[in-house]
C-alpha cells in the first residue's frame, strides 16, 4: 500500500520497520527531527506493534535526550563503510544494547559500550587492528579491545595494538615494521631504501592533509 503514514491507520501486525525519508526539507539532514515522519511522531506509529526498527543513517543525533537515554541500537557496514543505524524499539527479547554488524562477512560485535583501555605506543611488530567503521560508530571500540588485550593509540584514537591476531576481528589489521619520526625525508629515505612507492595513508587523528604525504 503506499499511503501517507500520518493520515491513515497502518495494517495489523506484529512487526514494523520505519525508514523515515531524510531529504523532506530537500536537503539530506542528519537530525531525526528533520525527517519525514519526524522522531515526535515515531512514538504514535510504532505503539501499536510488539517491536519496530528505525533506519537512520550511521550518525544520527540520539533519540533519547530528552529522556536521558539512548534505545538499543545497532550499526550496519558493508565492504568497510558504515551504511545505516538502526534503532530498536518494543520488545526485541534479551538483546544488547549495542550492536557492529560487518558485511558481508558477517562478523559483529556486541556489549554496553564499555570504557577503552588505556593507551599504547606503538612498538615494531606490533599489530594495528583499525576497526571497521560499524564498531566505532556503535560505540563498541572498548568492547573489541578489552577481551583481547588490545590498546588504543595515545591519546585516544581508535587504532587498536596488539601482538597477536584477533581472529574475525571487524577491521583491517596490518603489521607494524617500523615506527619513524614525522618527518618526511626521514620517512622518504625508509621508503626508497625497500623500494616502497605506492602507499595507503591513514591519518585519523592527525591534522596533516594525506595528499600533502603522499
Amino acid at each position: 500500500r503506499e499511503e501517507d503514514v500520518l493520515r491513515v491507520p497502518l495494517p495489523p501486525a506484529e512487526h514494523a520497520f520505519l525508514d523515515p525519508d531524510r531529504r523532506a526539507g530537500g536537503r539530506r539532514s542528519r537530525d531525526p527531527d528533520d525527517f519525514a515522519p519526524p522522531r515526535s511522531e515515531w512514538a504514535r506509529l510504532l505503539a501499536p506493534f510488539a517491536a519496530a526498527m528505525v533506519k537512520l543513517p550511521p550518525v544520527a543525533a540520539r533519540p533519547g535526550e530528552e529522556a536521558g537515554a539512548e534505545p538499543p541500537l545497532e550499526v550496519v557496514s558493508l565492504d568497510g563503510r558504515a551504511r545505516e543505524r538502526r534503532w530498536r524499539f518494543g520488545d526485541w527479547g534479551p538483546l544488547p544494547a549495542r550492536r557492529a554488524l560487518t558485511l558481508p562477512s558477517g562478523a559483529f560485535v556486541e556489549g554496553p559500550g564499555i570504557p577503552w583501555p588505556a593507551p599504547a605506543r606503538a612498538r615494531e611488530g606490533d599489530l594495528l587492528l583499525d576497526p571497521d567503521p560499524a564498531v566505532t560508530l556503535a560505540g563498541l571500540v572498548g568492547d573489541l579491545a578489552l577481551p583481547h588485550g588490545l590498546r588504543p593509540v595515545p591519546p585516544r584514537i581508535a587504532y587498536l595494538l596488539g601482538r597477536d591476531p584477533v581472529p574475525g576481528a571487524p577491521g583491517h589489521a596490518v603489521r607494524i615494521e617500523a615506527v619513524l619520526p614525522p618527518r618526511p625525508r626521514e620517512v622518504d629515505r625508509w621508503l626508497a631504501a625497500r623500494r616502497i612507492g605506492r602507499l595507503t595513508i591513514r591519518t585519523r587523528g592527525v591534522a596533516d592533509d594525506a595528499a600533502a604525504w603522499r
